[in-house]
């Protein structure tokens, strides 16, 4: 498996696949939280980083459901007390 463009070392992420693709997002590595990630393309062998444009805030924990076309991102543990609930990509 390639790693260029592969989301930094982490634990507590969102992982789900898609079928043809698989979505690693947020999680934690040495005391932060991230709120980005990438989708691996299985076929391709390679990773495209995630917008971050709507993203929701860095969380670790996060519950996460794929409907088929869009990644519901929900809860976990989050530094800002002021953030919303989750996000969705699409």
């Amino acid at each position: 498996m390639k790693t260029q463009n592969s989301p930094s070392e982490r634990w507590d992420a969102v992982a789900v696949s898609t079928g043809n693709q698989m979505i690693v997002w947020g999680g934690m590595s040495a005391g932060k939280l991230h709120a980005d990630g990438a989708v691996y393309d299985f076929a391709t062998d390679t990773w495209e980083n995630l917008t971050m444009t709507g993203a929701p805030a860095a969380r670790s924990a996060s519950g996460a459901a794929w409907t088929g076309k869009l990644l519901f991102i929900w809860g976990g543990i989050i530094e800002d007390p002021n953030a919303t609930g989750g996000g969705i990509y699409q």
